[in-house]
Parts: C-alpha cells; structure tokens; sequence
C-alpha cells in the first residue's frame, strides 16, 4: 500500500505550501522606508507584528476557498502579504524588494 502512495505521488514527498513561503516573504514585508497614511512608521516591531497576524490570517483564509489551489503556493504567500499592506495602510503596497525576493 506504501508502495502505491510513493508510486502515485512519483516519489515526491515534499509539496511545498504558501506556509513555506510566508516566513521568508514576511522577512521583507516591513522597512524603514515604508509609510503609513503617508507618514513614517512609528514603530517598526509593532508593525511587523501585525503584518505577521494580518498575514497568517490572509494564509488561513486561502486554505478554506479550493479556488487558490490553481496558484503556485509562493502566489498566495505574496499575495497574503500584499492583502496585508493594503490592510495595515502601508504603502507602497508591493516594494522593490518584495519585487526581487519574490519574482512578483
């Protein structure tokens, strides 16, 4: 039975996730040139703080809808931290660096 799993799946066990993307994008969702309302950030920890929740819950939200599941995982992670900027009033809503670091 084993045997036909590892057969099915072509002996590819490891899937990856929009979660195994979500901790390498979060790295660089916050920076000190980011604005909020227009105005500096005020505190970059609290920030990165709510991107982390705002973030993980986007990535909660996608695994309920089968629809996401056309996407490639790192798709939805970039999207789960765009949604996130957008939410938190952070702009721009998707940096340069974002730009290199994801391909997006």
């Amino acid at each position: 039975m084993e045997l036909l799993l590892l057969e099915t799946f072509s002996w590819n066990l490891c899937m990856p996730t929009p979660a195994h993307f979500i901790d390498y994008y979060l790295q660089a969702s916050v920076q000190e040139g980011d604005l909020y309302n227009g105005w500096p950030l005020s505190s970059l920890s609290k920030t990165k703080t709510f991107m982390d929740k705002y973030t993980h819950y986007f990535l909660e939200v996608s695994l309920q809808d089968h629809a996401f599941l056309s996407f490639r995982p790192s798709q939805v992670a970039a999207a789960c931290v765009a949604a996130s900027r957008i939410c938190l009033q952070i702009s721009p809503s998707w940096t340069t660096s974002l730009h290199l670091l994801t391909g997006y």
